[in-house]
């Protein structure tokens, strides 16, 4: 699976980093609870894992004072954007 960063920008103020894969891409109930700890969209196991990396990424995110956000659709891809303030 090909994984995309984007450069790190300015955007009113804030930080902005997006990642983006080409991978099987999520559903709008895969979405609701990407962030939960130990989710697993893919009960088949097909993609490796604990379900831990979002939950994790959000809480760091949100203690530096920023916003994370997932857009995705199935077969698609998904996108992962941080806005981080500055300081």
């Amino acid at each position: 699976m090909r994984r995309f960063i984007s450069a790190p920008n300015r955007e009113n103020g804030s930080a902005v980093l997006s990642v983006s894969d080409e991978g099987p891409g999520m559903n709008e109930s895969e979405r609701l609870h990407a962030f939960e700890r130990f989710y697993r969209g893919d009960a088949r196991g097909e993609i490796p894992g604990t379900g831990l990396g979002l939950s994790i990424a959000k809480r760091a995110v949100e203690r530096a004072g920023g916003k994370i956000a997932i857009r995705s659709s199935p077969g698609r891809g998904t996108t992962v954007t941080i806005h981080l303030p500055k300081t």
